[in-house]
């Protein structure tokens, strides 16, 4: 290949030039997503964690969980919430018509612990199905104050957890986002989701840093219950199921009003993924959501893999146009892999995340793909399933 062949053959000119876009895009998403979310550092004026005494309000802390036949978890999670280390602390668990042993433990539990708040429903009353109703009264049923949300199968990573996400609080602060991690496991399937739970923790966190808050993980997140009821609480999409946590921040959420928390202490923690088809179920309710997304933030999710597909075309396409171009096209893409692989290797520490990030190149391929199948069968749901 000689300079002047190059230069006159615009075709090849054109594809060079647009692979050179994705690149670039790539390299920029990778830093500005991955990178930053790897090395903030928590001095940052917006996500200082200050004494709880001047977070304002009472400083009074209601963790609220809801329950469907979930008994095994609530007996291996539920006293971790009950002996958090915070003096003004209640735990509200809604036992939604749970036909398991759910009844039993939280009598047993609301014997040794005076903070423990059923609520208990025998009846199925939820028209729209969901969690939302149930989530909604037990936020109703909680003293007025801070909410702090999880699930049954979540177990806080260590006994400060109430304190840490609750000293986040600022007098301008309403809502606070938190970070959950999958425990560490063996096989692909825990590999896979811990790299899609690392990538789309890096979205929503580097989102919050950069003045953009779009969504949360219900399994750890803080708001005021105030502001819950001020902003309609679930009323505008009390028809969609899923989104209990997606779609109230991302109607809610702002600059000025949104913080985030990403501590050891203030993490919380699920066992791996005990079959494929659970770990799909889980990535299926957190896709469900996303076409009620305003549109730019649908085309800002989409700048990633749509940067991805381009360089990978564009450089396939001008090798086999003119094959003299391969050792510059392996060229371009070792550089990729390799900054992509520094980016999700500071990712990854930060969230303790092992085995991941030597593979983030190849995984990136795979959820391409998966990502665009799960997101194009969620279109096709109804509102109104189960």
């Amino acid at each position: 290949m000689t300079f002047s062949a190059l230069v006159n053959d615009y075709y090849t000119i054109i594809l060079l030039a647009l692979a050179g876009v994705g690149f670039v895009a790539l390299a920029l998403y990778y830093g500005l997503v991955c990178l930053r979310c790897g090395v903030f550092k928590r001095w940052h004026p917006r996500l200082r964690p200050q004494p709880v005494a001047e977070a304002g309000g009472s400083g009074h802390v209601s963790v609220v969980l809801t329950s469907h036949n979930e008994a095994a978890y609530l007996k291996d999670n539920l006293v971790y919430l009950l002996e958090q280390d915070y003096p003004d602390l209640e735990v509200v668990v809604v036992d939604y018509t749970s036909e398991d042993d759910t009844k039993f433990v939280l009598r047993v539990c609301g014997e040794n612990y005076n903070n423990l708040k059923p609520v208990e429903f025998r009846e199925d009353i939820n028209s729209f199905r969901g969690k939302k109703y149930p989530l909604s009264i037990g936020i109703q049923s909680a003293k007025d104050g801070i909410i702090l949300l999880t699930d049954p199968d979540c177990r806080p990573a260590s006994f400060n957890w109430v304190r840490e996400m609750a000293a986040s609080y600022h007098p301008s602060t309403q809502m606070v986002l938190g970070y959950t991690g999958i425990k560490a496991g063996t096989g692909l399937l825990n590999i896979l989701a811990q790299y899609d739970n690392v990538t789309h923790t890096a979205h929503y966190i580097s989102a919050a840093l950069a003045g953009r808050p779009y969504t949360g993980n219900g399994r750890n997140l803080s708001y005021r219950r105030g502001f819950f009821f001020d902003k309609g609480a679930f009323i505008k999409h009390y028809s969609v199921p899923d989104g209990a946590d997606d779609l109230f921040v991302n109607a809610n959420a702002t600059r000025s009003n949104t913080v985030v928390n990403v501590e050891r202490d203030a993490w919380t923690e699920v066992e791996p993924y005990a079959s494929m088809r659970q770990w799909q179920n889980s990535r299926r309710h957190r896709f469900a959501t996303k076409k009620y997304y305003p549109l730019g933030q649908l085309l800002g999710r989409m700048v990633p893999p749509a940067a991805l597909c381009l360089f990978v075309a564009a450089l396939v396409a001008a090798v086999v146009h003119m094959p003299a171009l391969w050792p510059v096209a392996v060229g371009a893409v070792v550089v990729k892999c390799a900054w992509q692989i520094v980016c999700y290797a500071k990712l990854c520490k930060r969230f303790e995340v092992k085995k991941v990030y030597p593979f983030a190149p190849l995984l990136e391929l795979y959820f391409l793909v998966a990502d665009t199948i799960m997101f194009i069968s969620t279109l096709k749901r109804g509102k109104h399933h189960r």
